[in-house]
């Protein structure tokens, strides 16, 4: 008699053990194939007294170490009373362990609960419920017959300028998506990132700041300090103390990050949170047009003609006369310019000398007529020069020149 009991205790522990492996091989087998949906086990007996069966899912299909996961289990005969908020719980596995989580009723009679946990890639380090790491999936399990899982993974981080192409007036902004670098999803983090100019090419360390709470995007602006002569001493100083970068025309400006968390197959560190490998992300951008200083206005050959815009074949010292140009903005922005017309004699002493400052917008066209009243009969040579300003001259266009008999 006492050898059939054993006989019959031995048959149930086997039993038993059989059913709890092969519940779990199923789990493993949703887990590798299924991300974030409700995966069902038995269908037969998981459902309910009305013919519904449970629906459990994660808020999302991938997540970081370091990310907050949101549970939500709906099951209309778990709301047992109508008049209050219910709740029930599920079982969450991790890397090495496992958690019950308690869910709560969105509302009364709404039969759909909630909850979230918070993942650390190493308890003893960051805060966290669940220790997680790259690689790893995560199992909720509701009534042995519900599960849902999700992937944990790492992203390669993008770096951004918001711009191609800056002006004088303009910030720069820098925008870095590393969702690795959202270490506390309760707080905004930080993350820095190494900028330099080829002006200021031993660069300076800029501070982004995450937009909001858990989104893993940083943001900075930077003041793009235009440097000439003089200016450069005070200006380094201030950059020392705010988030700005001394840049010249048509400086090339450079944002470096370093990425230590890759997604595989790079492997990870013994520290289980860095990778053994490291890539170093840049973005670029350019201070000005793109455009070489002496390829910005497209200025035409001089043209002589009366003071009255009229044509003109002999010309004679004493009478009234003007210099045409037409000028081009090829750039994309508009452009301050200082026309000027030099008016040589056949010595090559000055003879006369006018000029115009104006604007021109961006892409449009304009005439220039600059007055010259010859003293004498000669061989003259005009030549026009098209600068940026006076104080501080760089030449817009190439010189444009003509000679011409005066009778």
């Amino acid at each position: 008699m006492l050898d059939m009991r054993v006989h019959m205790y031995t048959m149930l522990i086997v039993l038993l053990i059989t059913s709890i492996s092969i519940h779990a091989n199923k789990i493993a087998l949703a887990s590798n194939t299924q991300s974030s949906h409700s995966i069902n086990l038995n269908s037969e007996d998981s459902r309910n007294h009305d013919g519904s069966i449970p629906l459990l899912t994660f808020d999302r299909s991938e997540y970081t170490p370091f990310n907050t996961v949101g549970i939500i289990l709906q099951d209309r005969s778990r709301d047992v009373n109508p008049n209050a908020v219910d709740t029930v719980s599920v079982t969450v596995k991790g890397r090495s362990s496992s958690i019950v989580v308690n869910l709560i009723e969105t509302s009364k009679s709404s039969g759909v609960f909630i909850g979230s946990i918070r993942l650390s890639p190493n308890l003893l380090i960051y805060n966290g419920d669940l220790e997680v790491r790259r690689d790893d999936w995560i199992v909720a399990l509701y009534n042995t017959t519900i599960a849902t899982s999700a992937r944990i993974v790492y992203y390669e981080a993008k770096l951004t300028f918001d711009r191609q192409y800056y002006y004088s007036t303009d910030k720069a902004e820098i925008r870095l998506e590393e969702p690795e670098a959202n270490r506390d999803p309760y707080v905004r983090d930080r993350v820095t990132v190494f900028l330099w100019s080829d002006t200021y090419t031993s660069g300076v360390r800029i501070t982004l700041v995450e937009t909001d709470v858990n989104t893993g995007i940083f943001t900075a602006m930077v003041n793009l300090v235009s440097s000439k002569g003089e200016e450069q001493q005070n200006q380094q100083q201030q950059q020392q103390q705010q988030q700005s970068i001394r840049v010249t025309d048509n400086d090339r400006i450079v944002a470096r990050y370093l990425d230590d968390t890759l997604p595989y197959p790079v492997r990870l560190a013994a520290d289980g949170v860095l990778t053994v490998e490291m890539r170093y992300v840049t973005a670029e951008a350019v201070f000005g047009t793109g455009i070489a200083a002496r390829d910005r206005m497209l200025v035409s050959k001089p043209e002589v003609i009366t003071q009255f815009g009229e044509q003109i074949r002999v010309l004679s010292f004493g009478s009234k006369l003007a210099v045409k140009v037409e000028l081009l903005n090829k750039q994309p922005i508009a452009q301050e310019f200082v026309c000027i017309a030099q008016v040589k004699y056949s010595d090559g002493t000055v003879a006369s000398m006018s000029m115009i400052a104006s604007e021109l917008e961006s892409s449009t066209r304009a005439i220039v007529t600059l007055p010259w009243t010859p003293d004498r009969q000669d061989t003259y040579r005009i030549e026009v020069f098209v600068l940026d300003n006076i104080s501080k001259p760089m030449a817009l266009a190439p010189i444009q020149s003509i000679e011409v008999d005066v009778v």
